[in-house]
């Protein structure tokens, strides 16, 4: 098997570099990995996978300049443990070593079929050339990145060591501020993480309650690792998520707003429509690394999201509470719901409005206090 020193990845990663400018390719402002050059026919740019053999390393391209040795182990997480690890930030790549292949292959087809963002930034995972690292750094960020990745895989979450896995995870709303919860909300929100059986949502001591069904554990881990502790507004609506001890299949027994099999009533041709509309002002996505282009605050990983909606920025924009009184603000917030297809009641309205208030009022001077700012077109669009 071929080994790889950390000396002689990123002497590699230059070697390519230089290749790839003689083969007509460009490198962008930040060093990111290489694309083709844009012409007026072709202004997409494409994400270009190299077909290699399965190894247990997976080469991680395109990521934003201040990855993380964290953000990159909890990558490998859901599907097994890990081996070792080495990160080139200057060269925006990675390189994982899951323990086993199997690992290794599910990882990189699961991303694959869902990419994931990083700060605006879309990774491309394949099969490494080398079947093994050898890593000689003193570098002790990635030995805790992978002590720690590896503690959450022992504590075998969804059950799969045991040969009992869940694909149900239990959420729970907390400081919904008069928002309502159904399972139309929940769908967004969880469906760009693997495909979605059901969903009941339920009241239970005055607090909204959720179980979202997948087809595959390993689609219900990841949306677990990043989702948990997330707003679905800025300054409400946080996600309390875990899996579910209701293994499924769930019961639903007559469907409405608060439940659905989408496996025997699958979504409609507008219903698919309504989850990759984008929302009012155009489809731009923010691509600078330091802005935080999501409305979740406390991201397991910061601003990491999936294929089917990039979470958008700025395409419709919230009102300013320092500018407007609160009947005024009250009415732009009916409005927004409105425009991003959500029922916001004028209770609910006029409690968010009175909030944002506040929050302006408290923000000390020269300060735009984004706290408690309904983002409804972010994450609902």
């Amino acid at each position: 098997m071929t080994a790889m020193s950390t000396s002689a990845y990123t002497a590699l990663m230059s070697s390519k570099r230089k290749r790839d400018e003689a083969n007509g390719f460009i490198m962008n402002g930040n060093g990111h990995a290489p694309m083709e050059t844009d012409t007026n026919e072709n202004k997409k740019s494409r994400i270009e996978y190299v077909e290699t053999v399965p190894s247990k390393v997976v080469h991680i391209r395109n990521m934003p300049d201040d990855a993380t040795e964290h953000e990159i182990a909890l990558l490998g997480i859901p599907f097994g443990l890990l081996e070792n690890m080495v990160l080139s930030k200057k060269a925006n790549q990675a390189l994982l070593e899951m323990q086993c292949l199997e690992s290794a292959i599910m990882m990189v087809s699961y991303y694959r079929e869902y990419q994931v963002t990083l700060r605006g930034r879309t990774l491309v995972m394949q099969y490494s050339k080398h079947q093994h690292l050898e890593l000689h750094s003193e570098n002790t960020s990635i030995g805790n990145a992978i002590q720690n990745a590896n503690c959450i895989v022992q504590q075998d979450l969804s059950g799969a060591n045991s040969g009992m896995p869940t694909t149900v995870l239990r959420v729970v709303v907390d400081n919904i501020m008069g928002q309502q919860i159904n399972h139309t909300i929940l769908h967004k929100i969880f469906y760009r993480y693997g495909k979605i059986l059901r969903i009941v949502t339920y009241l239970k001591n005055n607090q909204y309650h959720g179980l979202v069904e997948f087809g595959n554990h390993i689609h219900a881990f990841v949306a677990m690792l990043h989702l948990n502790g997330q707003n679905i507004y800025t300054g409400c609506c946080s996600l309390r998520v875990q899996f579910s001890k209701n293994r499924g299949p769930l019961e639903v027994r007559q469907e409405s707003e608060k439940c659905r099999d989408y496996l025997n009533n699958p979504l409609t041709e507008e219903e698919l429509l309504s989850l990759r509309r984008p929302t009012a002002g155009g489809g731009h996505h923010n691509n600078n690394p330091g802005h935080n282009s999501s409305n979740f605050q406390n991201s397991v990983v910061p601003n990491m999201t999936h294929q089917g909606i990039h979470l958008p920025v700025g395409m419709i924009a919230p009102p300013n509470a320092n500018n407007m009184g609160i009947n005024e603000l009250t009415a732009q917030l009916a409005a927004l719901a409105q425009q991003s297809g959500l029922a916001l009641t004028p209770a609910a309205a006029a409690a968010t409005a009175s909030f944002m208030a506040l929050t302006s009022q408290t923000s000390g001077p020269g300060t735009q206090s984004m706290s408690g700012t309904p983002n409804l077109s972010a994450i609902l669009a």
